[in-house]
């Protein structure tokens, strides 16, 4: 009999695995979840350890109205950062660094909160190599390398919607364009960035996909409808958008985030908010 039962016992064991791993597998957002738990543990260690790692998670480049002298980086983080910062220099060239206090907005929204932190870099050398990183008290992450813009000539990469149930398939898109080109400027996210502009996780995984290519080259976001839709499917202000990319400033601030304009080469670019009247 106990035999029978060691069987039984490892039987059921066995099957509970292959139901997590099929789970794992198919289920659209289980692996954004999984993903996102072991984001918030790590998250947890660097705050109460001193180590090298930082509480900072999508961490990414924003596009301003001028990059061949600026640029705007944001993170986030799952606690409060007392004097958070950005550090910027000259590739390699550390007599050059430069250290810039970052702003910190506590943002709440699915029931979730979430600490946002921006610095906007000004008087950078045109057409030159930089690297940055980001953190608070004595954590740092990893230097991350960024090109300000010089010339007439560019290569942007432009996106359609990237809304998704498991953002699977917007990684099989954006990943390997990345891969392929990597020496694009700057990439252009045309609206719908998510399904639902209040579901937390699926912007965690939006930012999951891109995160090699958004903390080497700046984001042009558009607002689409989808980023003004609640957990119950009503439309609403896009409050996760607006708060998540520091956009180039506009002369009313009512609007700020929701339309902006930006010169990259020969090009000026005008992105439009289509989905609020009024806003023109």
């Amino acid at each position: 009999m106990k035999a029978k039962y060691k069987k039984i016992i490892a039987f059921s064991l066995a099957a509970a695995v292959i139901a997590a791993v099929s789970a794992y597998t198919w289920l659209p957002g289980t692996k954004t979840v999984a993903r996102q738990g072991v984001k918030a543990t790590k998250a947890a260690a660097a705050h109460y350890l001193s180590t090298a790692s930082v509480d900072a998670s999508n961490i990414r480049q924003v596009i301003t109205a001028d990059s061949t002298t600026s640029r705007t980086f944001m993170w986030q983080s799952d606690y409060a950062e007392e004097n958070p910062v950005v550090e910027y220099r000259q590739a390699g060239d550390d007599d050059s660094l430069i250290q810039l206090p970052a702003s910190s907005d506590a943002f709440s929204d699915d029931g979730v909160t979430t600490y946002i932190h921006t610095a906007a870099v000004s008087d950078l050398k045109p057409g030159t190599a930089y690297e940055y990183r980001v953190g608070a008290g004595d954590k740092r992450s990893d230097w991350q390398s960024f090109h300000t813009a010089q010339g007439h000539d560019f290569k942007a990469l432009i996106f359609p919607d990237s809304q998704s149930s498991d953002y699977s398939v917007w990684a099989a898109t954006a990943q390997p364009a990345w891969q392929r080109n990597q020496d694009a400027q700057f990439f252009i996210n045309m609206g719908d960035l998510v399904d639902n502009g209040q579901d937390h996780y699926q912007w965690n995984a939006w930012f999951d996909v891109v995160g090699d290519m958004i903390a080497r080259i700046p984001v042009v976001p558009l607002l689409g409808n989808h980023e003004t839709y609640d957990k119950d499917w009503k439309v609403r202000m896009p409050e996760a958008y607006l708060h998540l990319f520091a956009l180039p400033r506009i002369d009313r601030e009512k609007y700020q985030n929701q339309f902006y304009s930006f010169d990259y080469g020969d090009v000026h670019f005008v992105v439009l908010n289509t989905q609020s009247p009024g806003t023109g």
